[in-house]
């Protein structure tokens, strides 16, 4: 059983680390007052900058790109 536990976690980490985006870049919109963001291309959505990776892999989702 636990074999079948460790296998089935194993998969879901693989499976989130190939859905993970990619292509991220840092962008910022000053003169609107909006600091850096990632905007990755693989995907189409903005993320907030990941404090210790930056944009690759970034943070959590912003919901909206600005």
């Amino acid at each position: 059983m636990k074999f079948f536990a460790s296998l089935i976690i194993s998969f879901s980490l693989a499976a989130g680390a190939l859905a993970a985006p990619s292509g991220c870049e840092n962008q910022a919109d000053p003169d609107n007052g909006i600091g850096n963001y990632c905007y990755c291309s693989s995907d189409g959505n903005c993320y907030f900058n990941n404090p210790n990776t930056g944009c690759n892999p970034p943070g959590g989702a912003i919901g909206y790109c600005p």
